[in-house]
């Protein structure tokens, strides 16, 4: 960890190819911060990091010259959760590191025989989405059906109203369309999502799932429970991460 950590501040703190925030945060610290941080236990020397900063700077700031200049970067906003929705980029090996190979390493043993993923979840701005479509090219050839979940605008909606109620039928109304036209067989969304779904399809659509991926939020022991009650022949796995730090 400490090779890496030299690695990244090499890339950020070259007085002519390093990034424009991280440059100006040093002079504001009054160190030369590749000698001073020398392992983990020296970033406290940083001191807290001003989340606001994310918002106020356009993203190439926190980018090192070489960075900026790779193709494929991966852009995204985290959700809101925690405040005012930051911006982040990825490149695409972190990308792969973060959000593709855990999946991958957990369900090196699971088999996906024909049928496609339906994807209940964010899309848009959220790196979810593009993680999630990523998995289902590398399980199934193809990408997941989907139906865009707007966590943002959710939270806005009060718990137990008309408005949240009528914003959750209008997701399982279209789930339930992709569910009866189509061959799916693995489904990766939230629990809130999943709880609602599953008491509207027919015994027939849930034994034909065999993989679930839960995300978004924590997930206790009834919960998965009555998981495995409602699909008899799924594999579940549950993860949980975030646009930030994967």
């Amino acid at each position: 960890m400490n090779a890496r950590l030299q690695a990244v501040l090499a890339a950020h703190f070259d007085p002519r190819h390093g990034s424009p925030y991280w440059l100006a945060r040093e002079r504001e610290l009054g160190f030369r911060v590749r000698d001073r941080v020398r392992s983990v236990d020296d970033l406290a020397l940083f001191g807290p990091f001003d989340l606001t900063a994310l918002s106020r700077h356009p993203v190439e700031h926190f980018l090192p010259t070489g960075v900026r200049a790779t193709p494929g970067l991966v852009l995204a906003e985290t959700g809101g959760t925690s405040g005012e929705p930051r911006p982040i980029a990825w490149s695409a090996e972190d990308f792969e590191a973060a959000f593709i190979a855990p999946f991958q390493r957990r369900v090196a043993a699971s088999h996906f025989d024909g049928g496609h993923w339906l994807w209940l979840g964010p899309g848009g701005p959220h790196v979810i989405g593009r993680a999630a479509q990523r998995i289902a090219q590398l399980t199934t050839g193809t990408d997941a059906f989907s139906v865009d979940f707007d966590p943002r605008w959710f939270r806005q909606l009060a718990p137990g109203s008309l408005a949240r109620t009528r914003y959750l039928e209008h997701v399982l109304e279209q789930a339930l369309r992709v569910l009866k036209g189509q061959d799916i067989r693995y489904l990766f969304a939230t629990p809130v999502v999943l709880g609602a779904l599953a008491p509207r399809l027919t015994e027939a659509q849930r034994a034909r799932v065999r993989f679930i991926y839960l995300g978004g939020m924590p997930l206790g022991a009834d919960a998965m429970r009555a998981v495995g009650a409602a699909f008899p022949a799924a594999q579940c796995l549950a993860g949980y991460g975030n646009t930030l730090f994967g």
